[in-house]
């Protein structure tokens, strides 16, 4: 079993929804833990996407806002694979359409994969016994919680949970999207470094920005 906790964004073209996710997952846990973040290692795939393709260039303007110009010009589309999913030990996704395909590629992840808003509303109720302090074992225990918990609760129509593509659509459909990946990346960030602090609703993970 690895030392690190791996966690696999997915969409489609892999130059939106799931870059976003990636980068500010990424930046959340550095800003929160510090070396501690060396725990995790963070990725995202598209499952139509065409490797090597750029970030798409109004999410690429949102994120230069947030000082995190280094990462969205390294960044580049890649391709969802069955082994990416098989090594993953967390697949968040931005549809239920993706968690299908991320699951036919490997049926062996279904216990670990989950869209993004339904893993973190699946958390979102207190869990009855406090969470292990060590980063993996903190990470591995909330998905064993997450996947107890699915199924249990309120019946939520299909695709309840998608993050709606804005790729190609008008510019506010972009800061939306946004704002509801940056603050379901505050509530995944606040889950694996055990800790919360209270900020703006306007902040999303970056919103400090400091320039770090």
């Amino acid at each position: 079993m690895s030392s690190r906790f791996r966690i696999l964004f997915v969409c489609s073209d892999n130059i939106c929804r799931s870059p976003l996710a990636e980068i500010l997952t990424r930046r959340g846990l550095i800003d929160r833990l510090g070396p501690g973040a060396a725990s995790f290692t963070v990725a995202s795939a598209g499952t139509i996407a065409v490797p090597g393709t750029l970030i798409d260039i109004r999410t690429r303007h949102l994120l230069g806002q947030y000082q995190l110009e280094n990462a969205v010009s390294a960044f580049r589309a890649t391709a969802l694979e069955r082994g990416v999913v098989a090594d993953a030990d967390l697949v968040l996704t931005a549809e239920q359409s993706h968690r299908a395909v991320a699951i036919e590629m490997y049926p062996q992840a279904l216990g670990k994969t989950f869209c993004l808003l339904e893993f973190t509303h699946l958390l979102a109720p207190p869990i009855a016994a406090p969470l292990p302090v060590n980063l993996v074992q903190r990470a591995r225990t909330a998905v064993l919680v997450a996947r107890r918990r699915r199924g249990t609760g309120p019946f939520s129509l299909s695709g309840a949970h998608d993050i709606p593509e804005p790729t190609g659509r008008p510019a506010p459909m972009y800061r939306q999207t946004i704002d509801v990946v940056g603050r379901a990346v505050e509530d995944l960030v606040d889950l694996l470094a055990g800790t919360r602090v209270t900020r703006s609703r306007e902040s999303l993970v970056v919103g400090r920005q400091t320039g770090r």
